[in-house]
């Protein structure tokens, strides 16, 4: 998820997001970065050549964003991680914000919810290798 926040046109080869009124765009983009979300989105999305995992809009709305704690999150520390290709770090700082501390989950549930999401990713990044 990329937030636009100079309002770029968007070709029709990415979705468009609008948020209601009062919902904080930076809270929603940087919370989908967290382990439930991944782990959620590699079942919803669908997986074509290379790898890709896409999204229809209809599979993007049983999409599942933690927000309770987003707003604690720096956006800025996580598009900085992110572009470092840091993801592991990335899911420490969101999972401890928004699972551990917002949803209490324990540290054997996110373990699980890592595991699904691992697992899953790459079952879709081999088939890319096998073609």
């Amino acid at each position: 998820m990329i937030l636009n926040s100079i309002g770029a046109l968007v070709t029709d080869t990415l979705h468009k997001v609008r948020f209601n009124e009062g919902v904080d765009g930076n809270a929603v983009t940087s919370a989908f970065l967290n382990t439930y979300t991944l782990a959620l989105s590699e079942t919803l999305g669908r997986s074509y050549g290379g790898g890709v995992l896409t999204f229809e809009p209809g599979e993007m709305r049983r999409m599942r964003i933690p927000m309770r704690g987003a707003e604690q999150l720096d956006i800025e520390k996580i598009d900085k991680l992110q572009r470092e290709g840091r993801y592991e770090e990335i899911l420490s700082y969101t999972d401890k914000i928004l699972l551990y501390d917002n949803l209490n989950l324990t540290q054997q549930e996110v373990a699980l919810l890592h595991s699904i999401w691992n697992k899953m990713r790459n079952r879709r990044l081999m088939r890319k290798q096998g073609s």
